[in-house]
């Protein structure tokens, strides 16, 4: 499994490509770059054992052989990427196939601003366009991780069997907006999915839920879904 780290990426613009002075040292001996003539495949096992894809888009100084390499993984976390990233992070992502076994996006951290409501409105918009980018990848597993407390309208994953939705709500962040909901609008559908984990928040309409997992003809329950929710404080 391969995280996406804050600090990581200079492909994105958060931060200048430089080469270290020891890199540049061993590029000064001239000697073959035997890793980077491995075959993609090779390359992509190595990346995956790296300890995230910021990690992973760093090797891109190495040599133009691995630049943007990393977006070919299967398994991606995106952890505390900002806003302004995680867009263009997940248009790098290719879609199946080969399937995204897994896409994790860990939100940033709120840094103590209280939202109002303009501002609540907006960052709302721009976390459920991101979901929408996400559910084009079509992942098996989506884990969304939201410490701001945004409201989510989960769009259509029509080939994930797993969702987790993990909350940190904070009422002093959110102006008391009390409590955190996902919403699923008209058209919604998850007809893979088996199992549904959610913590500190619920959905609006638990039957709507149910009447979008699979089910047999002419029945709004499905008994293959199984959910699990918790409320953290």
């Amino acid at each position: 499994m391969v995280g996406f780290g804050s600090k990581a990426s200079t492909e994105f613009g958060m931060g200048p490509r430089r080469r270290s002075t020891r890199l540049l040292a061993l590029g000064d001996k001239g000697g073959p770059d035997l890793i980077s003539a491995l075959p993609d495949d090779l390359l992509l096992l190595v990346l995956a054992r790296l300890p995230c894809v910021g990690a992973a888009a760093r090797t891109g100084v190495l040599s133009r052989r691995w630049r943007g390499l990393w977006a070919r993984l299967r398994q991606i976390v995106l952890r505390d990427v900002p806003f302004h990233s995680l867009g263009q992070a997940l248009a790098r992502i290719p879609p199946p196939p080969p399937t995204v076994s897994l896409l994790k996006i860990c939100l940033p951290k709120p840094r103590g601003r209280v939202l109002n409501h303009k501002k609540h409105l907006a960052e709302t918009a721009r976390l459920n366009s991101l979901l929408h980018a996400a559910a084009r990848l079509y992942p098996k597993e989506f884990f969304v991780v939201n410490p701001s407390g945004l409201r989510l309208d989960l769009p259509s994953f029509h080939r994930t069997t797993s969702i987790v939705l993990e909350y940190y709500y904070n009422p002093v962040l959110l102006s008391g907006c009390y409590p955190p909901i996902c919403l699923l609008p008209a058209g919604t559908e998850f007809p893979a999915l088996e199992t549904l984990s959610m913590s500190s928040c619920f959905f609006n309409d638990f039957d709507d839920l149910l009447s979008c997992s699979p089910a047999a003809p002419g029945s709004a329950r499905s008994d293959s879904l199984m959910c699990i929710s918790g409320w953290r404080t």
